[in-house]
């Protein structure tokens, strides 16, 4: 259960934020609570976001569901498009945003583009054939009998 006391001891015993910025850190939850100081999230406020996740997700939902885990070709006119995808993940990545900050309050998640480890980049950076390699000489097609073909002469 988050609450307001939970929030700020996780706050306060993070080291790596600085006295001066715990306060405004600790501020953080009351976009969470009932009113300004209060010591619990508002259920009206959380409702609020999941109805904003299901509206943005409808669309997409529908065709998820119908299409592409179903199979399902009598709806095939329902179509997806991109601006509703964006829309729903844009949707998703706002709220995630938002209580990331409730669930780990030292801190903030500003992005949700992946970071890539360093190195990524070194598979294609060299050949993967050494220089000066040729492949097999590949078999003719007059030579492949098809095992289920009767033996020549039969």
């Amino acid at each position: 259960m988050a609450t307001r006391s939970r929030f700020d001891a996780s706050v306060e015993a993070h080291t790596a934020i600085p006295a001066a910025a715990k306060s405004i850190q600790k501020s953080k939850f009351d976009e969470f609570a009932t009113s300004g100081h209060s010591l619990e999230i508002d259920p009206d406020k959380v409702q609020k976001d999941i109805n904003r996740l299901l509206d943005a997700a409808k669309t997409t939902r529908l065709y998820t569901n119908k299409i592409v885990a179903h199979r399902d070709h009598k709806h095939a006119k329902i179509t997806l498009p991109w601006v509703d995808l964006d829309t729903a993940l844009n949707t998703v990545g706002d709220v995630l945003k938002r209580y990331f900050t409730l669930r780990n309050p030292p801190e903030i998640k500003g992005s949700l583009t992946p970071e890539l480890p360093l190195g990524w980049e070194r598979p294609y950076q060299a050949a993967w054939c050494p220089p000066g390699y040729m492949p097999p000489q590949a078999k003719s097609l007059d030579d492949y009998v098809h095992p289920t073909a009767p033996p020549a002469g039969t």
